[in-house]
């Protein structure tokens, strides 16, 4: 039995000594091309990761995170911009978190029309073998993984990043 663990400090940063790689652990890569998941939504709406036949912008954050409003918030203007062309998604990667505590984070974004998972198991963390809150990780329509990275990033790049599975 393989157990992960990731420990991620209230900077966002990963603590000292532990490991994400997981040596087999697949699906996090650019082109790779992660297994499907089925979560919950904070809404309680079952959300499928990736998003069947569209591409998917997942967001790794926290209740807590103050580094991670700004792209919170342009992925609020960029699914607002593209609509059903794109799935965007919130993971929410501190169990500790919960819906109430995420609400002081959601209301900092605005009013985002994206859904939220509070990811309390991890699961989604270890398919997509996350290191830092965040984190993006975009998936083109046929589910392969076109772009990652592990820091607060600019709409204009995010903006890029989408060119790459046919948004623009």
């Amino acid at each position: 039995m393989l157990l992960v663990a990731v420990f991620v400090s209230r900077t966002g940063e990963v603590a000292p000594g532990s490991r994400t790689d997981a040596g087999a652990a697949t699906g996090a890569s650019v082109g790779d091309t992660p297994p499907v998941l089925t979560v919950s939504a904070v809404s309680g709406e079952a959300l499928r990761i990736p998003a069947a036949g569209k591409p998917t912008a997942l967001f790794f954050s926290a209740a807590w995170c103050q580094t991670c409003v700004p792209e919170a918030q342009a992925w609020d203007r960029i699914e607002r911009s593209f609509g059903d062309r794109l799935s965007v998604v919130v993971i929410d990667a501190d169990p500790n978190d919960t819906p109430e505590t995420l609400a002081g984070f959601v209301d900092l974004i605005g009013e985002p029309r994206y859904p939220f998972v509070i990811d309390s198991d991890a699961t989604v963390a270890r398919t997509y073998e996350l290191a830092s809150l965040d984190t993006t990780v975009i998936i083109d329509a046929t589910g392969t993984i076109v772009f990652r990275d592990g820091v607060p990033t600019s709409e204009a790049t995010l903006r890029t990043a989408l060119e790459k599975v046919g948004l623009s």
